[in-house]
């Protein structure tokens, strides 16, 4: 009966763990990227890559 109840006291403890770490994380709260960050293809090439493979 021990060994049952420290099962069910670990796995209380791993999924308080887990819903604490989740709600620390906040990867979702990223900043939006900024207007004048403008996008630029530099050099491009004056030809296709799969004619540059042959």
């Amino acid at each position: 009966m021990d060994i049952i109840a420290a099962v069910i006291v670990i796995a209380l403890f791993l999924a308080a763990a887990t819903a604490a770490a989740l709600l620390r994380d906040n990867r979702g709260q990223t900043p939006p990227a900024a207007p004048y960050e403008g996008w630029s293809a530099l050099d491009p090439p004056s030809s296709s890559y799969t004619l540059r493979i042959f």
